[in-house]
């Protein structure tokens, strides 16, 4: 279970920078118009929904050949989702102001973060399948919190000016942010049905007439 909302922080940290900060990015760093800025900003999302449908597809593929075992298969995933992305903003940071190679970075960074959806965003349901939504619930309540603590962090760093090198700052955080997650899950996570991830429950014996007569 910490395994999960850890996850899900360091997801939602990067997921939530790049959501609401990257407009801005775009324009004040690599000078985009108002219509560019919004196809492109666009466009690593739409990249991601067509990566996640894609996994999901491979991974139920992969559990219904029981050649891994489902721990396995949701810690590959998750890290490919939260590692990709982490080294695709390293990359960012060393390639100066060179819209094309961001973009495409800001895509393939996207692009990767699809797997999360075949890793922890899927754990719930592997842990508890009765209360996967109140988990969900309790992990993604916390993991919000970064919707707020992202562009505060964005703030502070931009706050003398929207350069590369305050930006560069913003791009480490969010890399570390992906890879501590990152880590924290592939050592602790287990998608193995939990013992308290069900009920206890015993249906009622039914008494038949002949069965109360005799």
């Amino acid at each position: 279970m910490w395994a999960v909302i850890v996850a899900h922080v360091g997801h939602n940290f990067g997921f939530l920078i790049l959501l609401t900060e990257m407009p801005t990015y775009l324009s004040t760093i690599l000078h985009f118009d108002i219509k560019s800025n919004g196809l492109l900003s666009a466009l690593p999302y739409i990249v991601q929904a067509i990566t996640a449908l894609l996994v999901s597809f491979l991974a139920d593929r992969l559990r219904q050949s029981d050649r891994m075992s489902i721990t396995t298969i949701r810690k590959i995933c998750n890290s490919i989702g939260l590692f990709g992305p982490a080294v695709c903003l390293l990359g960012i940071t060393v390639s100066g102001c060179h819209p094309d190679l961001i973009v495409a970075l800001l895509c393939l960074s996207l692009a990767f973060n699809g797997f999360i959806y075949s890793g922890f965003n899927i754990t719930h349901v592997d842990m508890s399948p009765e209360f996967s939504g109140t988990i969900f619930g309790i992990t993604n309540a916390i993991s919000n919190v970064c919707g707020i603590i992202g562009p505060m962090i964005v703030g502070y760093f931009t706050a003398s000016g929207a350069t590369i090198s305050n930006w560069s700052n913003v791009f480490y955080i969010t890399s570390a942010m992906y890879t501590l997650s990152a880590v924290f899950y592939a050592i602790f996570a287990s998608a193995e049905l939990q013992p308290w991830g069900i009920t206890n429950y015993k249906p009622e014996k039914k008494h038949s007439l002949v069965s109360m007569m005799s």
